[in-house]
């Protein structure tokens, strides 16, 4: 601390401590003593914590003064002694207030029932054992349980980092905006040249007298010593690159010799809220008692946090909380802290520490996010504690997901114990091994890794015998290709409609072709009954199509839809994680689920698992919900933003609280979530003048482009007044100030409004209003076609500064308009009492059916939300006429004569018909009286059109480029530029893609010099891509910026990287720019596609241990431990037990009749190829099993049937196998790779029982 003695208005000899203490306890007396050589009138007072005055007062004419300590002073004091003269001068005094804590916390294990007090000498548990925490003392704890390596990482919140000599009190209050402010007292300005003088003169000297610089400046708890400090380094290293004469002495003058610098008068460091570092103590503890190994227990749980949490605890009494030990190695420590009621101040107890620890274990390094046919290691590292002597153990990979191929052995075969094996010495503790993966379809999987004793037995390998020690299960995300994309298409197939005869067209993204599929209509001359369907997909016969499914399943009544919505997407393994980088997304996501949620509640026969997972997602869905809002604890008024929450109350979108309101309270949400939303609704109506914009958002215009102020205006009042209908139940909007805005709907007179201000006031307005519009939209409909309404001539209207030059913009618009109107008509017509029973509703409402998304959304939030709400409401108050008879839809391709017809005998659960990928029109003829719903997916390359006149780039809206450098061996820079092409879009979402296995962070994301204006917000590092939102984006102007990316720490090779994407998201357009990049290292030799079951890839380093078989289209299988397939097991068959081995998810039974053979060579190892057609088939997902399915059958399973006889055509087979083993080539064909895990017989007499269990299900 520099000596602050002489400096004009700052006395540092004024105030005498007379009982000095480190800390002072309530009902202490501070005693203080003024210096009586300072005749001046002074005063005094007393801040705690920076922002609580506690005392005021003036100096007595003894010059002492006597404070009590009270509990709400806890904390860091100031003590401040003044002249209130116009001369400034000031004694300053930190002084330390403790409340009086008895409260405690300790650990304790709990094994078989028994509590076993975990110390500092003996605190090692097992994982997933119990751990109970006893509380005692308090009213109130947080408790905090975490992995110790994050306390190395932890930086405290700057709200926290207390400096005991700040003075920014006394001059501007930029930081906190609870400190209190002070002026006049003390003279900053001299104050700080004092010290920028003497902390100079310090650096000088420290340099003369130690000739080096401090090598770090390290914070401490005062300001002034750190601005010290920094200004000490700086002077330093600007005196050594100077010459040694240069170098001046140091006056005493100037306070810089050693007995000159003096301490502050601080009696106590208070410690401050820092995490203790994990040297503390050592992570592993020889002299740890040894655990008994865990068995099969597996570890997959490795959450870095495990208790956060606050406590209600019972004064005076004990509180326990039990707790998992989770499955990470390592230590923990554990933090409490206590409060009292009437206290102002927390006490906290020593953190407590334990060790979850195994005698021998694993740990996996991988990376948990990849692509699809991309190869990457594993490297498992084997470590062991207290090992005394060696020994051997093998590492196995246990239920490997056939999405998933792994190197486990050579040709074919499980590998030898040497392949996996890990020897640990005394002297090597810690042995790697590295294993390669390869992806070969997308979804969700598992790895297990076990670590086992390495043993031998006849007849077993030594992954099925030896004491299981450790097993680890990752958890991995297969994702789709970046450059790949799937068209979708929902199509209503009903025989018994007139038919339509317009194109059925969709609006697709943004740079995509907006005709990708054309459907039209027409009857069979022949047979007039018969509804012909014709699917045409403009897709060029350059562009490669990698798969062609159609699901055609019944159209069926809204409960059971929902609940086949919800297998439909398990079966193609959907997670359900959709992106919230907008409150916009959260309001999609909340209405598609909370209507479901709410459909499924009305099922007489109720799934009562699917209703807990719809209602926890809906619970997640609203937590992350509020995050874009400025609600706090309390009934202050509180409102909701887009990209985050409100700075300030002008911040807020008026439209945008109202729907998230209206939801919350849809949901029936606590009354305290939704208080200040409706609070701040009903203050703004208390300025409501009836006025045209007294309620104006300009977030409506960016929603629904509304383009006159009067129908925004009845808009936004509308959907206000559905807030009130919707949140009755409320207590909150029980205020007379509705009554303006009831009021204000008598106003309306006879202009032409927007059609959806018509129908928005058709379904949310007044009684008499909802009647009138009814009559005005009555007169506006063409039932006739679809949809009964139109918004696009509205949309024409947008102001020419809103124009773009991209029809795409427009068209998503137009689409977005309708589907509005049309939703809102649908909710004015069923409401109970609406005159709308002569209209058929059935063909609107399909028709709104068939606009969502895969995932249930449509254009916009706003589409979504009332979208949503008006197929619940159609749907349960509609009575559903299920099929009267059998529904019979024929597939029939167009230009291919290998594709045969296919006829699907219509059932609840989906059907999938693959269709040849060359195929690029489909007829879909429906007889029979019911309907039909036919989801259609393309997944093709993805198609990078340009539009004429323009650069390749400028197909989207937003261009993007991307330039990339190695700057280290281990680093990548990348530097992103982005242009906006259209004056509609000036912010977005970035999704910058990473390289898989690659990181980075938050800091390595900067703005570059040309783009100061750029805002980069909510910046959030995954493991695939590092998302934000960048606002503020110019015009037809670049605006760039530069991040680095780290390599993986395990073994990978970057010609087997799949290439990713920098995307950008509108909020309302979706995507609207996109650039795919590869890694630098890749060659283009190595970026072809196009591969064959015969002509193979190159394979290279990590690559080649893996087998695998591609078929023309692209598609792999995996053919690693094919060599042992089950075969001749009849005799021993219980029908019993293999109908339920067939009840397991994914397993399937297939009977096949082989038409021919043929015999393949891939990679050095001959199959025998069974070409055969499906005759029965059984299993969970039977529907998906195709016609024709070619079995692949490796030729070193001589036990099968000798390869020099292959089966004949006419011999049939039975076939046991996984539903994610079945691979569709170009041509629709399927192939099955018989594996270890596999079984085929042949169709003879000794196997009944498998016969009888396959074809009689």
């Amino acid at each position: 601390m520099p000596n602050l003695r002489g400096v004009p208005s700052f006395e540092p000899r004024w105030i005498i401590l007379t009982n000095p203490q480190p800390n002072y306890m309530e009902g202490d007396q501070l005693e203080v003593k003024i210096d009586r050589r300072e005749t001046r009138r002074l005063n005094s007072m007393i801040i705690c914590n920076g922002n609580r005055v506690m005392h005021v007062d003036a100096v007595r004419d003894d010059r002492k003064l006597s404070i009590p300590i009270d509990n709400r002073m806890a904390g860091r004091c100031l003590l401040c002694v003044f002249s209130p003269e116009q001369q400034k001068a000031l004694d300053v005094l930190v002084f330390f207030v403790k409340n009086t804590c008895n409260v405690a916390a300790e650990a304790f294990k709990v094994e078989n029932m028994i509590k076993r007090q975990l110390t500092e000498e003996d605190n090692v548990v097992s994982p997933g054992e119990t751990i109970q925490l006893l509380l005692r003392g308090g009213d109130l704890a947080v408790v905090r349980a975490i992995d110790d390596r994050l306390n190395g990482l932890a930086k405290l919140p700057e709200a926290l980092q207390q400096k005991f000599w700040d003075l920014t009190m006394f001059d501007k209050q930029i930081i906190f905006p609870k400190q209190s402010r002070i002026v006049n007292l003390i003279d900053l300005t001299t104050l700080t040249a004092s010290l920028d003088s003497r902390c100079s003169a310090a650096g000088k000297e420290y340099y003369r007298v130690y000739k080096q610089c401090p090598q770090e400046v390290i914070e401490s708890a005062s300001s002034i010593s750190d601005t010290c400090h920094v200004k000490m380094t700086i002077v330093c290293q600007q005196v050594k690159n100077r010459s040694p004469e240069s170098v001046p002495s140091c006056k005493q003058s100037d306070g810089c010799q050693a007995q000159s610098i003096h301490s502050a008068r601080m009696f106590n460091i208070m410690p401050r809220l820092l995490i203790k570092p994990t040297t503390a103590r050592p992570i592993f503890d020889d002299s740890a008692p040894t655990m008994d190994p865990e068995g099969q227990r597996i570890r997959e749980n490795f959450q870095e946090v495990l208790l956060f949490d606050a406590v209600k605890l019972k004064h005076d009494e004990l509180n326990t909380i039990d707790v998992k030990a989770v499955d990470t190695i390592g230590q923990w420590s554990v933090s409490s802290v206590f409060w009292n009621k009437g206290y102002s101040s927390l006490c906290a107890v020593p953190d407590l520490y334990f060790n979850t620890l195994k005698n021998v274990f694993m740990q996996v390094e991988m990376p948990k996010n990849v692509y699809v046919n991309e190869t990457v290691t594993a490297k498992i590292t084997v470590t062991g504690r207290n090992v005394h002597r060696s020994a051997e153990y093998s590492i196995c990979i246990v239920g490997l997901p056939r999405k998933i191929c792994a190197d486990e052995g050579s040709q074919g075969q499980k590998g030898k114990p040497t392949y996996s094996n890990a020897a640990l010495t005394a002297d090597a503790p810690v042995q790697t091994k590295i294993m390669s993966f390869r992806f070969l379809t997308p979804g969700p999987a598992n790895i297990t890794f076990q670590l086992r004793k390495q043993a031998s037995f006849p007849g077993k390998t030594h992954c099925e015998v030896g004491t299981v020690l450790d097993a680890v299960r990752i958890q991995m995300m297969i994702a789709k290709r970046a450059d790949t994309v799937e068209y979708f298409k929902r199509v209503v197939l009903d025989a018994s409609k007139p038919v339509i005869k317009k194109p059925l067209n969709d609006v697709l993204g943004i740079g995509e072709p907006s005709d990708i599929f054309e459907v039209t209509e027409h009857r069979l001359p022949e047979d007039p009954s018969a509804l012909v369907t014709r699917i045409q997909t403009n897709i060029l016969n350059t562009d490669t199509v990698y798969s062609f499914n159609i699901d055609i399943s019944k159209f069926l009544p809204m409960p059971a839809y929902i609940t086949e919505t919800v297998l439909k997407r398990k079966r193609r393994n959907i997670v359900d994680d959709p992106a919230t980088s907008f409150l916009s997304d959260d309001i999609s996501h909340l209405s598609v689920e909370l209507y479901s949620f709410k459909t499924m509640q009305k099922q007489s026969t109720k799934n009562f698992v699917a209703l807990e997972e719809s209602e926890a997602r809906i619970s997640n869905l609203i937590s992350s919900m509020l995050q874009f809002s400025d609600c706090k604890r309390g009934m202050a008024a509180c409102g909701f933003s887009e990209y985050k929450s409100p700075a300030t109350p002008n911040d807020r979108s008026m439209i945008l609280t109202a729907v998230t309101t209206s939801l919350l309270c849809e949901a029936t949400v606590d009354e305290s979530i939704v208080h200040g939303p409706i609070k701040f609704i009903t203050q703004s109506l208390g300025n409501y003048s009836g006025s045209s914009n007294s309620l104006e958002d300009s977030a409506i215009q960016d929603i629904v482009d509304i383009d006159k102020i009067k129908d925004r205006k009845m808009f936004t009042s509308a959907l206000l007044l559905q807030v009130a209908r919707d949140c009755a139940g409320y207590k909150v909007t029980a205020s007379p100030l509705w009554r303006a805005l009831y009021n204000s709907f008598y106003l309306i007179d006879d202009e032409d409004y927007d059609g959806r201000t018509l129908a928005s006031i058709a379904f949310m307005g007044t009684n008499f209003t909802q009647e009138l519009m009814r009559i005005r939209m009555a007169e506006r409909i063409n039932s006739q076609t679809e949809p009964y309404w139109s918004a696009g001539s509205a949309l024409n209207r947008v102001p020419l500064e809103k124009k773009s030059n991209f029809d795409e913009l427009q068209k998503r618009r137009t689409k977005s308009g309708d589907i509005l109107v049309n939703s809102l008509g649908i909710l004015a017509f069923v409401t109970p009492g609406a005159e709308g029973n002569r209209i058929e509703w059935d063909p609107l409402a399909d028709w709104l059916y068939k606009q969502q998304n895969e995932d249930g959304t449509f254009q916009t939030a706003l589409d979504t939300y009332f979208a949503s709400r008006a197929l619940y409401e159609y749907r349960h108050r509609k009575i559903d006429i299920d099929n009267l008879g059998d529904v019979k839809v024929t597939v029939r391709c167009e230009g291919d004569n290998e594709c045969r017809d296919r006829v699907v005998n219509v059932t609840d659960a989906p059907t999938t018909i693959t269709i040849p990928n060359s195929v690029r029109n489909v007829s879909l003829i429906t007889r029979g009286i019911g309907k039909v719903n036919a989801a259609v997916r393309i997944l093709a390359t993805k198609r990078m059109r340009t539009r004429r006149g323009l650069s390749q780039d400028e197909i989207y809206p937003v261009r993007i480029s991307v330039s990339q450098e190695k700057v280290t061996k281990k680093t990548i820079q990348q530097t992103v530029c982005i242009t906006s092409l259209s004056p509609v879009i000036t912010t977005l979402e970035l999704q910058h893609g990473l390289y898989t296995g690659y990181t980075t962070s938050r800091q390595n994301l900067i703005k570059l010099a040309n783009s100061s204006q750029l805002d980069l917000l909510e910046v959030s590092p995954s493991t695939f891509a590092v998302h934000f939102i960048l606002s503020n984006l110019p015009l037809h102007k670049a605006a760039c910026y530069q991040i680095g990316i780290t390599e993986p720490t395990f073994s990978y090779e970057p010609i087997h990287l799949a290439p990713v994407a920098i995307q950008a998201r509108h909020v309302v357009n979706g995507m609207v720019g996109l650039v795919l990049i590869s890694h630098p290292d890749q060659s283009p030799f190595h970026r072809h596609r196009g591969i064959t079951h015969v002509h193979r890839n190159p394979r290279d380093i990590i690559d080649n241990s893996i087998d695998t078989v591609c078929f023309d289209g692209g598609m792999c299988s995996c053919a690693e431990t094919s060599c042992n397939v089950k075969c001749g097991q009849c005799e021993d068959d219980n029908e019993d037990e293999l109908r339920k081995h067939l009840e397991v998810e994914k397993n399937i039974g297939m009977k096949v009749n082989v038409k021919s053979t043929s015999r393949e060579l891939v990679d050095n190892a001959y199959y025998t190829v069974l070409h055969s057609d499906v005759t029965d088939k059984t299993g969970l997902w039977n529907t998906t099993i195709g016609e024709r399915v070619n079995i692949w059958l490796r030729e070193c399973n001589r036990l099968c049937f000798n390869p020099t006889q292959p089966p004949k055509a006419g011999m049939k087979f039975f076939i046991l196998g996984e539903i994610d083993g079945l691979i569709s080539d170009n041509h629709a064909v399927q192939h099955y790779i018989l594996r270890d895990a596999d079984r085929i017989e042949e169709a003879q007499r000794q196997c009944s029982q498998l016969n009888s269990a396959i074809t009689l299900n």
